[in-house]
């Protein structure tokens, strides 16, 4: 495959989370651009539950902050940044992650994805949903981006950015925490949310990443960003980051089989640091069932 062709994605470590951000958003290349013609912008960061920054459990508020002030940098417009736990009020993992100042600092609004209105999205190619209740905020962008932590989970999963998704859709649809997009397969209905409300960006927060947690897993320290506007390319490149292979990760599979991205090196430009001087080998376990997170752990928020 020609170079010209292949999707860009940069791969930074080696420094604090800002210079992270911003050396790979312009060593990838089309971020500015992208910005600059955005009079929406709409950012799903990842706050499961209330964490603070740095636990590898929620994005990193620095990540997050060196993503606000790059958009305003580019000259972008509005700017809401949303998310729908599954069992907790969005509010309150915003607080805990250190991201409520930013709403002064950089004129930005944030929704609770839970409670936000939608519209009905029909599925293209679906494999577990035909329609998916999707909020307007996300559908509405002009920019919509993906900014999450990294994690492997005790069920077999990985969280990259394509699962971050999985917390658009609204609790109050399909139960708390998402019981019917459990027992459909988080596999089939992560597919089926890209496809409905596809990201035109993605970053992937490698400052600190969990080992088989959700949010109560073991935090590993790798120093990394991920950034690229191809989701697959680059949740592909965040897999290998962790020690993983993206073809571990049905969800990945699913979506380079419909044509929306490659899965393997030799059709990705990566540009940056070598990868092999970053990534580090996460555990992977499959103890738990769908209807085990269809029903959900006990939370001491």
């Amino acid at each position: 495959m020609n170079t010209a062709s292949k999707p860009r994605v940069a791969l930074c470590g080696h420094n604090e989370p800002y210079e992270l951000v911003r050396r790979a958003l312009e060593l990838e290349g089309s971020f500015a651009g992208l910005a600059a013609n955005a009079a929406r912008v709409f950012i799903k960061p990842n706050v499961t539950y209330p964490m603070p920054s740095g636990t590898g459990a929620v994005t990193d508020s620095r990540v997050l902050g060196a993503l606000l002030e790059a958009l305003r940098d580019a000259g972008a417009g509005r700017i809401i940044v949303g998310d729908g736990p599954g069992k907790s009020l969005a509010h309150d993992g915003f607080e805990v992650a250190g991201y409520l100042p930013f709403g002064r600092k950089y004129d930005v609004t944030f929704v609770d994805l839970n409670r936000a209105r939608t519209r009905t999205v029909t599925v293209e190619r679906p494999r577990a949903i035909a329609e998916l209740e999707i909020p307007e905020v996300v559908l509405e962008a002009d920019l919509f981006i993906t900014v999450s932590p990294l994690k492997t989970h005790s069920d077999g999963l990985l969280t990259l950015n394509a699962k971050n998704l999985f917390g658009i859709p609204p609790t109050r649809f399909y139960g708390s925490p998402r019981a019917i997009l459990h027992l459909k397969g988080v596999d089939e209905v992560v597919h089926d949310i890209c496809r409905a409300a596809p990201p035109h960006y993605a970053i992937a927060d490698a400052t600190t990443v969990m080992e088989l947690g959700v949010a109560r897993g073991k935090a590993v320290a790798i120093g990394a960003i991920v950034a690229g506007a191809n989701l697959v390319a680059t949740d592909a490149v965040s897999a290998r980051l962790i020690g993983r292979d993206p073809r571990e990760c049905p969800y990945l599979i699913y979506m380079h089989e419909d044509g929306l991205g490659p899965l393997d090196f030799n059709e990705i430009d990566l540009v940056g640091d070598p990868l092999d001087g970053l990534a580090q080998r996460l555990d992977l376990t499959s103890d738990k069932t769908p209807r085990d997170w269809a029903i959900g752990d006990e939370s001491p928020w």
